[in-house]
């Protein structure tokens, strides 16, 4: 069975979550173990609660079935998700030309 693409949120790529499985504090992170939509269970895995910001009614369920009597948790300021976008750079050549003559001499502001 050939595997679904990711879809592009944000200019970003994303699979989507079919189903929470479980749950774990690791390095004093919230992760989740993770079934993905038309995936076998073999490609299940743990994610970081800041990786599924567009699965929180997944995480929403899951918690309220499995810890009812403990807060769900959040997504927080301490791991903020990375994402990275090239970006166009101007790239202008330099040349000895381009210096003023005075470039190195001391500066007078008098």
């Amino acid at each position: 069975m050939d595997k679904p693409a990711p879809i592009l949120i944000d200019n970003a790529e994303e699979w989507e979550a079919d189903q929470i499985l479980d749950y774990r504090r690791q390095d004093n992170r919230h992760e989740f173990l993770v079934h993905w939509k038309v995936y076998e269970r073999a490609d299940d895995s743990w994610e970081p609660i800041e990786n599924l910001d567009h699965s929180l009614e997944l995480i929403q369920e899951y918690w309220d079935a499995n810890h009812p009597a403990e807060p769900t948790p959040q997504i927080t300021s301490h791991y903020i998700k990375a994402s990275w976008e090239p970006i166009e750079v101007a790239s202008t050549p330099c040349t000895a030309n381009d210096c003023p003559d005075n470039f190195w001499e001391p500066h007078d502001d008098e």
